[in-house]
């Protein structure tokens, strides 16, 4: 393979990463009605360190599990701010 096949296989997971990520996020909007009406509080720092040390157990190299860490963490404050910005709009639905 050359750089070209090589970065040609890159953009085509990152597509499917893309896919992935926005099926999360849809999956988050609905966490956070629930959080909403169940008046729960958006964050749940023993279930994200749980999550990221689940997702990362089983990687021996740790450049790479450091690198995954770091993803996860981004996510999980992407996802916080998806339920925080759908629960502003679920107050104001309510307050019409």
């Amino acid at each position: 393979m050359n750089l070209n096949d090589y970065r040609m296989e890159i953009d085509a997971l990152d597509k499917e990463i893309v896919a992935l990520i926005e099926k999360r996020m849809d999956v988050s909007k609905a966490i956070s009605e629930y959080k909403y009406k169940n008046n729960l509080p958006i964050l749940d720092e023993n279930r994200e360190a749980e999550l990221i040390k689940a997702r990362t157990a089983h990687i021996t190299d740790d450049a790479i599990r450091i690198a995954i860490e770091s993803v996860f963490k981004g996510i999980l404050k992407a996802s916080r701010d998806v339920q925080q910005k759908s629960q502003a709009r679920e107050n104001e639905s309510y307050e019409k």
